[in-house]
């Protein structure tokens, strides 16, 4: 990656970390070990449940657009 697209990366992930409200390395953390189904379940009730908590409708959208397009990356 040449230095333009490093800083357009950069710049990019700090947008994406300013919008959600989120220091920007929480993207930059080490990738954990595979987790269990259960320890799956469990993150996916968490998320249900903070996602229920967010008042903002405009957020709450933004999040599921980011969403989409992580699936939509990841599954390609």
């Amino acid at each position: 990656m040449d230095n333009a697209a490093y800083e357009a990366a950069r710049s990019r992930l700090g947008q994406i970390a300013a919008a959600l409200g989120i220091p920007v390395t929480t993207f930059l953390a080490p990738p954990r070990a595979p987790i269990t189904a259960a320890a799956a379940a469990e993150q996916e009730e968490e998320l249900l449940q903070l996602f229920r908590k967010i008042g903002d409708a405009e957020m709450r959208e933004r999040l599921l657009v980011y969403m989409r397009a992580v699936v939509g990356k990841t599954a390609a």
